[in-house]
């Protein structure tokens, strides 16, 4: 087991690190700290920590049809790689239309969920489709 006082200086986040070693469950609030504080080595470390205590050596993956209706956001998540404030020249945006085609396209080739991750609610999804 790797030890982690070396390497983490913030008291806050070595406390969170040792409770999650112990296999102590964090609180909502020491979720907070770590998603304010924590960069994402110290993040992966102690989730691979968390995963191998309940998994093993195995890894479970979700298959999924998966889109991203838009790539416009107006949060700064240090977790995403695509997101573009709306005045970016890179920024786009699916229409409803071009949504539903890419659906038609995809997902009866697929057969899985479809999981849409936005920031953005699209409002004209609430009202039911047939593909």
């Amino acid at each position: 087991m790797i030890n982690l006082n070396r390497y983490i200086k913030d008291p806050q986040l070595l406390k969170i690190a040792d409770n999650i070693t112990a296999g102590t469950r964090i609180s909502q609030e020491e979720g907070l700290i770590l998603y304010q504080k924590a960069g994402l080595p110290l993040l992966g470390i102690l989730a691979g920590m968390v995963r191998r205590r309940k998994n093993g050596n195995y890894a479970f993956f979700i298959r999924n049809f998966h889109i991203e209706p838009t790539n416009k956001c107006i949060y700064n998540c240090r977790f995403c790689s695509y997101h573009k404030p709306s005045n970016d020249p890179e920024s786009w945006e699916f229409s409803q239309d071009e949504i539903l085609q890419i659906i038609k396209r995809n997902y009866w080739f697929s057969n899985k969920p479809v999981i849409f991750s936005s920031w953005k609610i699209i409002e004209s999804f609430l009202i039911p489709y047939e593909i």
